[in-house]
This record gives C-alpha cells, sequence and structure tokens, in this order.
C-alpha cells in the first residue's frame, strides 16, 4: 500500500488531507513536528511527503534538507508563506509532484 506521510501544524487541516488520502486508498502518517518527520522519513518507507514549510518546531525548508540527505522521495511543500526566494529554494530542494509517479493502491 502506499504510504504518505503529512507534515502539518494545523490539526483539522492534516486530518482532512489524511481522510481524502485514505479514502483514495492510501496510508498516510502524520506528525505536526519537525523532528517528528525527519526521524519517519529516516526509519520508514514513504511514497510520497507533504510537509508544510512552517512548523512550530523548525523550518519545513531545513526538514526538507534532512530527508534529502538519505532520501529522493517526492516531496510536495504546502505553506501559506509565498516569496520567490522560497519557491526557488524550495524547487532546488524537493521533487515535482509529476514526478512521484504515485499509483493508487
Amino acid at each position: 500500500m502506499s504510504r504518505i506521510l503529512i507534515v502539518e501544524d494545523e490539526p483539522r487541516l492534516s486530518q482532512l488531507v489524511a481522510d481524502y488520502l485514505q479514502h483514495a486508498h492510501y496510508q498516510t502518517e502524520q506528525t505536526d513536528s519537525a523532528k517528528a518527520a525527519i526521524a519517519l522519513a529516516r526509519e520508514q518507507s514513504f511514497q510520497a511527503v507533504l510537509l508544510d514549510l512552517m512548523l512550530p518546531d523548525g523550518d519545513g525548508m531545513e526538514v526538507c534538507k534532512a530527508i534529502r540527505q538519505h532520501s529522493n522521495v517526492p516531496i510536495l511543500m504546502v505553506t501559506a508563506r509565498w516569496m520567490k526566494w522560497t519557491a526557488c529554494w524550495a524547487w532546488n530542494w524537493a521533487l515535482t509532484i509529476t514526478s512521484a509517479n504515485l499509483q493508487p493502491p
């Protein structure tokens, strides 16, 4: 079964995304912590990561960098933060969702 890691500190949004993905037969793991996201990505296998850039215990960009050190899992940035430098930086570290090749289970 395809597994997706949801890293989002807004509980209602995180649960909404998880509900939609589970309805589409994806297995999800949720966390609201940068540190936990890094640990989960190291310890478990995911087919994609949905990553909020603004987390209470760390910057999502640093999470992305840490995941990239050991994995090429597709990362979709989910954020309210928008600046040109953010988009350029994120593009360099995350893969686009079109390269995810996520297949419904």
